[in-house]
Order: C-alpha cells, then structure tokens, then sequence
C-alpha cells in the first residue's frame, strides 16, 4: 500500500506558529492535513506545500546550524570547550549507537528529502495547475532535494536513495554507491535546470533569494562536477553563473562584514529564517557566539584555523570575533554576527542561512582551470578573492593546488562542511588529520557511521568500515 498521499501546508501553519513563540524552535508535525489530492488541486496551496518544505528545510537542525557545527569540529576548525559533550567529533571517534546526533542528521535529512519527494509527486503528471507552474515547483524541489543528497553522501558516503514517497518501497532500499549518486545528482540537475527560471520565483528582479533559480542550481551543477572529476564542466557552469552580473558580484573589501545580509549580491542561494520572519538572526549565530552575560565563549576557533590567515587578510578581522574571559583570549566565526533580536535590532542587519555564494564560484573555476592546466586563469580566479580580501597576487610559481586549498579553508571556513568535505575531495584528509589528530585519527573516520536506529528499521542498510 502506498504511504499516506498527505502534504502539510506547512508555510500556513509555520506563519500560525511562528506568529505566537519569539524564540528559536523547531516545527512540530500539525495536527491538520490535507490530502495531496486537494492541495495540488490549486496553484496556491500547492505554492503553500512548496513553502512548506522549504519552511521544514530552515526549521531542521541539520540545515541551520549541524552541518557545519558537526563538520567544522570533525576537521579540526573549531573546538567546543563548554564541557565534553562533543569530544566524540573532536576526536573523530564517532559511534553509530552513542553519537546520537548523527542519527539527528540522518532522521532531519531524509524527513526534509520526504517533503520535497511529496511536491514533485504531487505536481506529476497534474493536469489541475499549469504546466509552466507545476514544472517551476517540480525544478525547485529537485534542486533542493539534490542539495540534501549532496551533504548526505559528503557525511556518510553511501546511502539510500530515496526519490519516491511510498513508504513500503522506501524502507528498505539498501546504499547506492557514491559513483551512481553523484551521477543522479548531474542528471538530475541537468533537467532541474532547464524547469526553473533565471531570475527568483516569486520575487521581482532580485528581492528574494530564498527560492532555486537556474543560476542556483548552475551554482551546485558546477561544485558536482567538481566532485565527479568533470573540470569542463565544473568550468563551464562557473562562469555562467560569475558572468550572470545582472544578479550577482562579489562585494568588495570594505563590505565583507555584509556577505551574509539577506539578499547580499553575493548570495546564489539563502534560507529563510530559521527563527521568526521578522526576526534577524540565525541559530548559528545564536550558537557560536557568546553574549555580553556570558562566562566562557563555549565555541573557540582552532590554532590551526587561525594560523591559515595572513595577518592582514581583511577576512580575518570581518568574519572572525575575538572574545577574552577571565583573561582567556578566543576566536568565534563571525560570518553570522547576530546572536538574539535585540542585537539584530540594533545593528540594523538582517542575517539568514546562505546555502550557496558567489565566492566558490570562483573557488570551483580555479580548480577546474588548474587541473585543465589553464593555470594563468586559476590565478587569475584565486587573485580576485584575495584583491577584495586586501592581499597581493599570487606569484607565478606557487603551487596552484596547495594554494586553492589554503584559500577554500579562509574563505569557507565553519561554513556548510567545506573544508572536511573538501580534504576528503582532493585525498588530504588522512595527512591533515594524522597531523592535527595524531593520538586519534583513523582514516576510516572520514565518513561518519550510518545510524544504529536507521539499521534497526531497515535491514539492509550495511555499515561504513571501521564501525561495530
């Protein structure tokens, strides 16, 4: 029997929730439902179960702040010292069983993965909306669909791919390989593209970025094939989106401390808020900075993170916060600078969750360039991120590899798993770790372990090497 056909109007009951609570929360399943026969009747409530999964997106934990919480700690950015409830990724010494945030991550992905699996099987093959509307929402929730599957095969190499809702089908798919991922993440990207529009549904010109456009999903296009080893294409898909000048530019040295705003030139793609609309600030920042009352900044960037800035790399000084308590001076990633409403308020900036950004753009084509051995070009990108950051050029002699991973790790620190991703992409992981982790490192601590409670509900699911 195929699962319950039901969508939650989540945007209607989040906006109904949201109204009545001022602090961070989390969605709770409503109790209403509509059959999905009803909602994709209409092209309003089927835009309202597209809000809504974009809605269960920003309110999962996953998205707004373990991510990279989870991953900046497993390669050694940033240390938590409040206490030791995380020294099992301080330590990449993960269990499937005792890690119970992994299984956080897990039980979030695939519940969000559902959501959007429900729009696009909603809006299939239905006569009662437009074909131009239904394919628009169709090519958003593959986009994010693909971004949730990015992150999932990145943290746990092989997984379930899930593309369907019928729960007696789903529950126990077995792991699909890396490889055949990553190439359903390229088709699939492929077409989603060619569904979506060029500038933000639902916005004129570009007032919102909240929403996929095709720059969006050329954006992840471009950082996939990257991944697959595919440097023309990663090249290609790049510059379409760093030429799409009408919407996008990087914002120059004196305005760095903007990049995260809502609706920065430099944002391909952003959450909505994870806290109330009218509110300014993230659960990262919320989580990562200490408050005036506070007595210990719980969250330190490492020695090793710091010591990968030049010292007058204007990075350094706008997205990282020194703190000092009881004489103990600290470091906190300062991207999000917001960490309650009364500062948002009074600094007059709105921050929400950035998912994609210009900046890797350039990142993704100097790579591509180097190893298609343009090296004149792959300068040429990294020297544009290190002009707006205040620094000299590149000299000519430099190591093109080794100089794109030192800038990966400034520019993308503590930010969505960039850099333990990117370690793992170009075969470093094990010579980085073994030399910050040398009394804890094991190379099959790459991945982390498939969830003990995920096993037990589905008995195919194998485990990732290294682990009981």
């Amino acid at each position: 029997m195929k699962f319950k056909s039901t969508l939650y109007i989540a945007a209607l009951l989040v906006a109904i929730s949201l109204s009545s609570c001022e602090k961070l929360i989390e969605i709770d399943e409503p109790t209403n439902e509509l059959p999905s026969e009803v909602i994709f009747k209409s092209e309003t409530t089927a835009r309202s179960a597209l809000a809504g999964a974009y809605s269960n997106m920003t309110s999962a934990s996953v998205f707004n702040l373990n991510i990279t919480q989870f991953n900046a700690m497993s390669a050694g950015e940033m240390d938590f010292v409040g206490s030791t409830v995380f020294q099992d990724f301080m330590q990449n010494n993960y269990d499937p069983i005792v890690t119970t945030r992994i299984n956080n991550v897990w039980a979030d992905m695939y519940n969000v993965i559902y959501r959007f699996n429900s729009v696009i099987d909603g809006l299939s093959d239905n006569n009662a909306i437009s074909a131009s509307a239904a394919l628009q929402m169709i090519g958003e929730a593959r986009v994010m669909r693909a971004f949730c599957y990015f992150h999932l095969v990145n943290m746990f190499g092989e997984v379930p791919l899930v593309t369907i809702t019928d729960v007696n089908k789903t529950s126990t798919l077995p792991r699909v390989s890396v490889a055949e991922i990553y190439n359903w993440l390229a088709s699939e990207l492929e077409e989603a593209k060619d569904l979506v529009s060029d500038t933000y549904p639902g916005a004129v010109g570009t007032s919102s970025r909240a929403q996929v456009n095709r720059s969006a999903a050329k954006a992840l296009l471009a950082r996939i094939y990257l991944f697959q080893k595919n440097y023309s294409k990663a090249e290609q898909y790049a510059t379409e989106v760093i030429n799409k000048t009408d919407l996008y530019t990087l914002l120059p040295k004196a305005d760095l401390g903007k990049v995260f705003l809502k609706d920065s030139r430099e944002a391909i793609l952003q959450l909505g808020p994870a806290v109330m609309n009218t509110n300014g600030y993230t659960v990262e920042g919320s989580t990562f900075l200490p408050t005036p009352t506070s007595t210990i900044a719980n969250y330190e960037l490492t020695q090793n993170l710091l010591g990968a800035f030049e010292s007058n790399d204007a990075r350094r000084i706008a997205w990282i916060k020194e703190s000092n308590y009881l004489g103990k001076q600290t470091f906190q990633p300062f991207k999000y600078q917001n960490y309650d409403q009364t500062v948002a308020l009074s600094s007059g900036r709105t921050e929400v969750p950035m998912l994609l950004r210009l900046a890797e753009q350039y990142l993704i084509r100097a790579e591509a360039r180097s190893q298609l051995n343009n090296s004149i070009g792959a300068r040429a990108d990294l020297n544009v991120l290190l002009h707006r950051a205040g620094l000299e050029d590149l000299a000519t002699n430099v190591n093109l590899d080794e100089a794109i991973l030192r800038e990966r790790q400034v520019e993308y620190f503590c930010e969505l798993g960039d850099r333990w991703y990117t370690i793992k992409r170009m075969g470093k992981v094990d010579v980085i770790m073994q030399q910050l982790r040398p009394s804890f490192w094991k190379s099959y601590a790459q991945l982390y372990p498939i969830p003990q409670p995920a096993r037990d509900t589905n008995p195919f699911l194998t485990q990732n090497d290294g682990y009981r």
